[in-house]
C-alpha cells in the first residue's frame, strides 16, 4: 500500500496521517514542454493577500523545528516511521536521520516552504488569507513541511528534468499553467554560491523577446519582484537583494541550469524516500553544508563540485535557501549517483544523506583534508576528527577515530574504529541494543575511547576504557545525538540569526510596501478567457459549410497579440485565447480598454454568431457566401463566443 503526501499537509495546518509508507523511486522524469506562447497570463495571485506578510527566516528566527509530528503528519506512523503506534510517535532511527538532515536544510531559510505552501493555500481558496497568517505553531509547521518536500525522489527527480530545459521551454511551461489560474510551479534560481525559490504568478512581455515573470519572493514580502528572461540569449536576471530590483547592481544572472522549476503535484504525490523494500541502485541524495567552496563529490557518472554542478546523472546545486554572502556557510544538494561515492573537503562540512539502503551523516573538524567514503550501506574515513552515524530501519550507530567504518548488514551495524594509539575499538548495534556512540577520538585526557548506549528513552549508559584498559561505566540522563531530531552544526556553520546577503526586514517590508503603492494600479488588469462553443453547429465537419471560410478573432489588449486564422469549424472549436483584462496597464500606467472582434465569412450556408451576453448575429448574404462578426468592446471578464448553423435572432 502506498502511501503518499496528502495535499492537506501543504495547505492545511491539521496534521494529516497517512497508513503506510513506500519507498520513492530513482527513476528519471521526463517533461513536456508545451508551445511558447507570448501573451501576457496571471494567475490572479498576488503577493498581498496570497504570500505571507513576514520575511523568509533562517532555523534560528524560531524555535519550531521538524519533528516526529510532522513526519507522521507527511508519511503516517507506520513501522519504518515509529517504534510503535502509540502516541507519541518515537521515531525510528532512519526516520530522526531524515528529520535531521531537513533541519540542517532549513539553517539558511524557508524559501521553499513558504513559496510552495502559499500556491498551495491559493489553489484550495484556503482561509484565513495567508498574508493575515503568524510565523508560529501550526503555520510555521507546515511551512517546514513544505520545505521538506525538496527532499523526495519525485520531487528531485522533476526539478531535475526541468534543469536540463532551456530558459524559454521554463517560460513556456509557466505560461501555460498560470492560464489554468493554478500556480502549479515554484522556481528556482542558482548563483555562485547561492540559491533560492521563489513563486511565479504571471508573465509579461515588456519586448516581444523578453518575458517578465512576475514571483511572490519571501525574501520580499509583499513586493514588486520578477525574473526577466531574454529569449534570443537564453539568459535571465533577478534582484536577489536590491530594493528597486530595476537598478540592482549585484544582480543575479544566469542561464540553461542556473534555473528550474518543480511542479507541485511531485510533491503532494511523493513517497517517504526510506520506506519500503531498499535496493542499492537507488539514487543516492547529499545535503553539504560547508564553510567554503573547497569540496567535490566522487561518483561513478565522475567528479561535481561547487564549480562543476554536473556529471552524468549527478547534479551539485545550491540548495533553494542557501546564502549568498561572501564568506557565509553554503548549502549543496547533491543528487543522482547510485554507486560508491566519495567526497573531499577541506574546511569544515557538515553532511547528510541517504542511499537506497541507509541514513548517514558526518561532520569534520576543519583541521584536515578529509575523504570520506560512502558505499550503499556503510560510510567509512581515516580522519580522526570525523565524527559519523549510520542509520538503518531501527538501528544506529555514530563513530569517530582512526580508520573508522559503519557497515550495516540490515540486521545490525558494525562499528570498527581504532584509538590514537592503534588499539582497534569494535561495536555492534541492533534494534535490542538501543543506539550507541563509540568515541576513539584523540585528545580524551587518560581515556582511550568510550563507547555509549541509549539504555532508555532518557538515560545513557557510558563505559569508558583508560590508558591502561581499566574499564569504568556509568549510567545517567541524556540523550545520544543520533536519536535527535536536530543537531548543532559545528563552529563555523551555525545558522545566522538573520538572513545573510539581504538588507534588514524591517528595510525590507518598508520597500514592498513602497513599490505596492506606486503599482497599486498595475495589478487592475487581471486575465479572462475567449473561447468556442460550437455545440449549435450540427452540420458535418466535412461538409462544404463547415470548411473553407475563413474565422478571424482579433484581440485589442494593448498586449500586441494575435490569433491565427482558421478555415473549418474544428479549428474554431478548438481555437482559444487569454486575454488582459480592462484596467491600468502595467507597462504604460494608463487606463486600456480591453477589447476583440470576431469575424467569420465565406460560409457557403447562413449561420449567427453571439459573443458573450450581446445578441445574436445574423449573417448576411453576399452572393453565394454568408459573412458575419460579433464584438466585445469592454472586457471584463471571460467570454464565450457562440457559432451555430441556425438563424437565430
Amino acid at each position: 500500500m502506498n502511501s503518499h503526501l496528502k495535499p492537506t499537509l501543504l495547505i492545511g495546518l491539521v496534521v494529516a496521517i497517512l497508513s503506510a509508507c513506500s519507498g520513492g523511486g530513482g527513476a528519471s522524469t521526463s517533461v513536456s514542454v508545451p508551445p511558447l506562447d507570448a501573451t501576457p497570463v496571471a494567475s490572479g495571485l498576488n503577493p498581498s493577500p496570497d504570500g505571507f506578510s513576514f520575511a523568509n527566516f533562517a532555523s534560528t528566527a524560531s524555535t519550531e523545528e521538524f519533528n516526529a509530528d510532522d513526519m507522521v503528519a507527511m508519511f503516517g506512523n507506520g513501522a519504518e516511521i515509529c517504534t510503535s503506534t502509540s502516541s507519541p510517535c518515537t521515531l525510528t532511527a532512519e526516520a530522526a536521520a531524515w528529520a535531521r538532515m531537513v533541519n540542517q536544510a532549513r539553517s539558511s531559510g524557508h524559501c521553499e516552504g513558504l513559496a510552495v505552501l502559499s500556491a498551495s493555500r491559493f489553489q484550495e481558496k484556503s482561509t484565513p488569507a495567508t498574508f493575515s497568517l503568524q510565523n508560529s505553531g501550526d503555520t510555521t509547521h507546515a511551512i517546514i513541511r513544505a520545505f521538506a518536500t525538496q527532499f523526495l525522489n519525485e520531487t528531485t527527480n522533476a526539478t531535475k528534468a526541468w534543469a536540463k530545459q532551456s530558459p524559454s521551454d521554463i517560460v513556456a511551461a509557466l505560461s501555460a499553467s498560470l492560464k489554468t489560474g493554478k500556480p502549479e510551479f515554484s522556481l528556482g534560481v542558482y548563483t555562485d554560491g547561492g540559491g533560492h525559490a521563489i513563486l511565479p504568478y504571471a508573465v509579461e512581455w515588456p519586448s516581444e523577446k523578453v518575458a517578465k515573470v512576475k514571483v511572490y519572493d519571501s525574501n520580499w514580502p509583499g513586493g514588486d519582484r520578477y525574473v526577466t528572461v531574454d529569449l534570443e540569449s537564453q539568459e535571465w536576471t533577478f534582484s536577489f537583494s536590491g530594493k528597486d530590483p530595476a537598478n540592482d547592481p549585484n544582480i543575479w544572472k544566469g542561464g540553461k541550469g542556473d534555473i528550474d522549476i518543480t511542479p507541485l503535484s511531485s510533491r503532494v504525490t511523493g513517497t517517504c524516500p526510506f520506506c519500503g523494500e531498499k535496493s542499492g541502485v537507488q539514487k543516492t541524495l547529499l545535503l553539504i553544508r560547508s564553510a567554503s567552496s573547497d569540496w567535490e563529490v566522487e561518483t561513478p557518472d565522475g567528479t561535481v563540485s561547487a564549480t562543476n554542478n554536473s556529471a552524468g546523472e549527478t547534479t551539485a546545486q545550491p540548495l533553494r535557501s542557501a546564502s549568498t554572502t561572501s564568506g557565509a556557510p553554503v548549502d549543496y544538494l547533491v543528487y543522482g549517483t547510485t554507486g560508491k561515492t566519495k567526497i573531499t573537503s577541506k574546511s569544515v562540512v557538515a553532511v547528510a544523506g541517504f542511499t537506497g539502503s541507509v541514513g548517514f551523516q558526518y561532520t569534520t573538524s576543519g583541521k584536515n583534508d578529509t575523504t570520506v567514503d560512502i558505499s550503499a550501506s556503510g560510510i567509512s574515513t581515516d580522519d580522526p576528527t570525523v565524527t559519523a552515524t549510520l542509520a538503518d530501519g531501527n538501528i544506529v550507530a555514530t563513530a569517530s577515530g582512526e580508520n573508522t567504518s559503519l557497515t550495516s548488514t540490515g540486521e545490525q551495524i558494525a562499528v570498527v574504529t581504532e584509538t590514537e594509539g592503534g588499539q582497534k575499538v569494535e561495536a555492534t548495534a541492533t534494534a535490542d541494543s538501543g543506539a550507541i556512540a563509540v568515541d576513539a577520538s584523540p585528545d580524551k585526557t587518560g581515556v582511550e575511547y568510550t563507547i555509549t548506549t541509549q539504555s532508555a528513552p532518557n538515560e545513557i549508559t557510558v563505559k569508558s576504557v583508560d590508558d591502561a584498559g581499566n574499564e569504568t561505566e556509568v549510567t545517567k540522563k541524556g540523550q545520544l545525538d543520533n536519536t535527535k531530531t536536530s543537531n548543532d552544526l559545528p563552529q563555523g556553520l551555525e545558522a545566522p540569526a538573520v538572513k545573510p546577503g539581504l538588507p534588514s526586514v524591517a528595510v525590507r517590508i518598508a520597500a514592498a510596501k513602497a513599490s505596492a503603492r506606486s503599482n497599486n494600479a498595475v495589478s487592475t488588469r487581471g486575465n479572462a478567457d475567449i473561447s468556442f462553443d460550437t455545440s449549435g453547429w450540427t452540420i458535418s465537419k466535412t461538409a462544404s459549410g463547415s470548411k473553407g471560410f475563413q474565422a478571424n478573432l482579433v484581440v485589442n489588449d494593448g498586449s500586441g497579440s494575435s490569433i491565427p486564422a482558421c478555415t473549418d469549424i474544428s479549428c474554431v472549436a478548438g481555437m482559444s485565447t487569454s486575454v488582459l483584462t480592462t484596467g491600468i496597464d502595467a507597462r504604460t500606467q494608463k487606463a486600456t480598454t480591453s477589447s476583440m472582434t470576431f469575424t467569420m465569412a465565406n460560409v457557403q450556408t447562413a449561420f449567427s454568431v453571439k459573443c458573450g451576453d450581446a445578441p445574436w448575429q445574423v449573417a448576411t448574404q453576399s452572393g453565394s457566401t454568408y459573412a458575419a462578426y460579433c464584438d466585445a468592446a469592454d472586457i471584463s471578464s471571460d467570454v464565450t463566443i457562440y457559432i451555430s448553423n441556425s438563424v437565430n435572432n
